[in-house]
């Protein structure tokens, strides 16, 4: 914000765009993180990340939300081709994606640990790689090392701020389930009253979305074990 109002001054619209232009970020990686699927799942998925009124919502705003949504889905589409081609460029763009989201945005920490994690998980999976030899992997671990290490020098500061200042927890005042998994289901039909029997129903669904692919590659981890 301080920027645009330097470059383009402090109306309303000079203050949003930063946003405005993280959505059209937005856009362009829910397109390529949906490119590869059957082409009725892509459409519907682009509408789904593409209509959510609470979600779209941020990227009017003159604050950061939009900024660390965009650079996310920047993030995880990197992270997806970091895994499927073991390429280095999406790997340091997964994680200057991840930062500069945590910068917009701190509650994004937590899905940058969270992609390290799946990074290793579903990279365990590539056995049958073409790049997968033992060198490129051990470049690929020092690679992620010094990334890591890279990202906690950058973040170490801010977040220090954050915590000396009592604000990392942002007042939260309810659970997870009952703030972010209820607004994920309550967003599904804006302006219309929930009860709590549909609102408990989404929120066990979508715990299973979120389960599905962990369970996915347990199975397969299983397999290959029983197979070998």
């Amino acid at each position: 914000m301080k920027y645009a109002e330097q470059l383009f001054g402090n109306s309303e619209l000079a203050l949003r765009t930063p946003n405005l232009l993280a959505l059209c970020l937005y856009l362009a990686y829910a397109a390529l993180l949906l490119r590869r699927l059957f082409w009725p799942f892509a459409v519907g998925g682009f509408v789904l990340l593409c209509t959510n009124v609470h979600l779209m919502e941020f990227f009017t705003l003159a604050r950061g939300y939009g900024l660390s949504f965009a650079l996310f889905l920047m993030a995880q589409f990197h992270l997806a081709q970091s895994i499927r081609t073991h390429g280095r460029r999406h790997l340091v763009l997964f994680h200057a994606a991840s930062v500069l989201a945590s910068l917009s945005n701190f509650t994004l920490l937590t899905a940058h640990i969270a992609g390290l994690i799946a990074y290793y998980i579903a990279r365990s999976t590539h056995d049958d790689h073409p790049r997968k030899t033992i060198a490129g992997v051990r470049q690929l671990d020092l690679l992620n090392v010094f990334l890591v290490g890279l990202s906690f020098m950058v973040l170490w500061i801010p977040v220090q701020q954050l915590m000396q200042a009592n604000m990392l927890t942002f007042h939260g005042t309810s659970s997870f389930y009952g703030s972010t998994v209820g607004t994920w289901v309550r967003s599904a039909l804006p302006g219309i009253p929930m009860s709590r029997f549909p609102l408990v129903t989404g929120q066990v669904l979508i715990t299973l979305l979120a389960l599905a692919p962990i369970i996915i590659l347990a199975r397969g981890a299983q397999k290959r074990v029983c197979g070998s």
